[in-house]
């Protein structure tokens, strides 16, 4: 029994050390070339350049006639035949006759002022004769009638206002051609010829045929975003043709509307000389507002942008740089800024900033769509 024991325990012994000996002294599996490691972590990059940006808007504007003027007769009489009928809508020059009233009334009026100046002065000139031989007589007068003094004062007196009469005489002459008192165009037309019109009574309305005022209303903060207004902005009218025309700033009233708490800004639309009017009284129509211009803004798509308004950026030797930015202005894809600090025109933008960045961290840039290469 003890015999077999012993063999048995002797037995395992052995198959203990084979198996020991295989597992440690088998073949051994040829040991792979473990991978380099990375010096520095791979960002996508793409670069942007600043350009001027004009952040624009657009608002809806009513048309107005600038200068709405009633043309009145002064005087009284009839409209004579001959007169021409403007119709609505024609363009007049300056000083063109629009009406004219019989003036034979006036001209006999006129005709017997002058008459009057010529007596009066045929009188001043017998009183100032009178006056010279009686100062050649002797002895010499000594009272002012005597030297005719009064006479002669009367007879200037008596001059000037005849001279008066018939100026006004003329005016009223003058007065029976109504004329253009500017570049107008006809509004309305509200006589006919042969009818008899009275002092008072209007007959035409004018405009100017100048220009045109295009009047939008604004909130207050809109207009302290507009103004001051720079050299180089402007403002456009989307016109009913399609076709965009410049406009010129005209004002801003300095009225606010209690109501709206609105600012009326006026703008110009110029019209060409002996063009009909391009809008209505009225009309409404879109204009093009350029609310500011900004210098050194650029656009990089939204996922460049950190939530606390942050960009990341490489430096010349590859080191993240970290930037704040204003966003100006927020399109489809992507976004506009410029730098809260800064004056770089250039920049190397990191496409993807991760929470885990570190300002001065070293990077490899990698190529994107639109990037650049390292």
């Amino acid at each position: 029994m003890k015999t077999s024991a012993r063999r048995l325990a002797i037995i395992a012994i052995t198959i203990l050390v084979l198996i020991l000996g295989f597992v440690f002294l088998g073949p051994q599996k040829e040991l792979l070339p473990s991978a380099p490691l990375r010096s520095s972590l791979e960002v996508s990059t793409t670069t942007i350049t600043a350009k001027q940006y004009s952040l624009g808007s657009t608002a809806l504007a009513q048309a107005k006639i600038v200068w709405k003027t009633e043309i009145i007769s002064t005087i009284e009489g009839q409209i004579l035949p001959a007169s021409r009928s403007f119709q609505p809508g024609t363009i007049v020059a300056k000083g063109t006759i629009l009406a004219k009233i019989d003036p034979v009334t006036y001209q006999t009026a006129l005709a017997e002022a002058e008459s009057a100046v010529a007596q009066a002065e045929l009188v001043l000139q017998r009183e100032q004769l009178e006056r010279e031989v009686v100062m050649l007589g002797s002895p010499k007068p000594e009272t002012p009638y005597a030297r005719r003094e009064p006479q002669i004062a009367a007879a200037e007196a008596t001059l000037k206002a005849n001279k008066a009469q018939r100026d006004q005489a003329l005016k009223m002459v003058q007065r029976t051609k109504l004329r253009a008192p500017f570049d107008a165009v006809v509004l309305e037309n509200r006589f006919s010829p042969g009818q008899w019109v009275t002092a008072g009574e209007p007959l035409l309305v004018l405009g100017s045929a100048k220009a045109m005022h295009l009047e939008l209303m604004m909130s207050v903060k809109q207009t302290n975003t507009l103004f001051p207004l720079q050299k180089e902005d402007s403002f456009a009218a989307l016109m009913p043709s399609g076709v965009q025309q410049a406009l010129k700033f005209a004002y801003l009233s300095p009225l606010l509307d209690h109501n709206t708490h609105q600012q009326k800004l006026v703008l110009e639309l110029p019209i060409k000389s002996g063009h009909p009017l391009p809008l209505a009284d009225g009309q409404a129509l879109r204009v093009q507002l350029p609310l500011r211009i900004y210098r050194k803004v650029f656009s990089a798509p939204h996922s460049a942008i950190t939530k606390n308004l942050e960009i990341f950026h490489l430096s010349k030797d590859n080191r993240l740089q970290k930037q704040f930015v204003q966003i100006i202005n927020r399109g489809e894809t992507e976004s506009s800024f410029r730098l809260v600090a800064g004056d770089s025109s250039l920049l190397r933008l990191v496409r993807y900033p991760l929470p885990s960045f570190i300002v001065g961290q070293k990077v490899q840039p990698l190529a994107s769509l639109g990037g650049d290469t390292p």
